[in-house]
Order: structure tokens, then sequence, then C-alpha cells
């Protein structure tokens, strides 16, 4: 939604999303196919992180 100017939208889910898990995922930042986020309290995700394929996420992790 953020790549498509629908920013309110996704500023949204992205606050239901903090609430709902305990994590802050920026709308603009960058995550590939297959990725697993096992246990997302904690897990902070920055507007210029990209996150490849295939990769697993645990909780307590901080990109920037």
């Amino acid at each position: 939604m953020w790549g498509r100017g629908r920013r309110l939208a996704a500023l949204t889910m992205q606050a239901r999303t903090s609430e709902v898990f305990g994590m802050d995922m920026h709308p603009a930042a960058t995550i590939g196919a297959g990725v697993m986020i096992d246990h997302a309290t904690g897990l902070v995700i920055g507007e210029t992180a990209v996150v490849g394929d295939e990769c697993s996420l645990f909780h307590g992790v901080t990109l920037g």
C-alpha cells in the first residue's frame, strides 16, 4: 500500500499490527518472499531495511 500512495491505509495497518503483535514494521520496508516472523514481540524493522527472500526473524530483532 505504501508504494501505491495509500500511506494512510498503510500506517493504519502498521499501527494495528503494532498493537496486536507488539512489533513495529515500517510500511516502506522491503520484505522478500517466504519471510518467516516467529514470536514477533519486540521486532522492529525500519523504513530503510531490506529483508531478503526466505529469511527467518525472531523476537527482539532490530533492523534499521
